[in-house]
């Protein structure tokens, strides 16, 4: 008995899964993993729902790796969905620079690690190691960012709430009525408020002092990443603007 040799077992493949909308993106992930022993690549995706069809008919996987470079709200909840609806999945986020802002939103929606695009081989077969070991990746970066912001609160929803503390109820109503599909002239956004055009014009200019902007779009721009206004509900960019 004393003679005989342990057996090594070999470690399970890590099924992975990426989520990207850059198709340059999503194949050069792929054979990056692919070239890392014990690391396949099963599935690839645009987005999260894409994902989520996808996983409905596939054996569970081990990793998904989510590009939130973009900062766009779905890529954010493409990980709070994999948290709740596959909780014996590992969601990692991926950007370019890795700064606070995605690192706490990634965070925020369940993330388990961070990755940056600028990673070398040695690194991603160093976050696999931690994976297969803790179900989670914490670089000193993320580490620092966390150490550095103890209410997790991101500069978007700082922003958010800065802006809307900003503006009146009026304010508020003033541009909703300003960006729609209808493409209100402030002539006819004064009627609907029924107010003379000149108030509007008063209101805009403190509205601007407000948010710190100098212009329509500047205004347009800041209110839509503070949601305030829907992208959705905007005109199409091709018609010519009316004042």
């Amino acid at each position: 008995m004393g003679n005989q040799r342990s057996i090594a077992v070999p470690e399970a493949v890590l099924r992975i899964a990426i989520v990207g909308h850059e198709p340059a993106f999503l194949e050069g992930l792929k054979l990056f993993f692919h070239s890392i022993p014990g690391c396949q690549v099963v599935l690839a995706a645009m987005d999260g729902p894409h994902l989520m069809q996808q996983l409905q008919n596939e054996p569970p996987v081990d990793v998904a790796v989510v590009d939130v470079h973009s900062k766009t709200a779905c890529a954010y909840q493409a990980i709070a969905d994999l948290r709740e609806q596959h909780p014996d999945t590992v969601p990692l986020a991926v950007s370019c620079e890795g700064d606070d802002d995605s690192i706490l939103r990634a965070h925020k929606a369940g993330a388990c690690g961070h990755l940056l695009k600028s990673y070398g081989l040695p690194e991603v077969e160093r976050v696999v190691l931690q994976i297969r070991a803790n179900r989670r990746y914490v670089s000193d970066r993320v580490y620092k960012c966390l150490l550095d912001n103890p209410e997790g609160i991101t500069l978007y929803e700082r922003t958010c709430a800065q802006v809307r503390a900003a503006l009146t109820e009026r304010h508020l109503e003033l541009v909703q009525l300003l960006f729609t599909l209808d493409e209100l002239t402030n002539h006819e956004v004064a009627a609907c408020m029924g107010v003379e055009h000149r108030t509007v014009e008063k209101h805009l200019e403190r509205i601007y002092a407000a948010v710190g902007v100098h212009t329509k779009t500047g205004l347009l721009l800041i209110c839509v990443r503070s949601g305030i206004v829907d992208p959705h509900t905007l005109p199409p960019p091709t018609k010519g603007a009316k004042t």
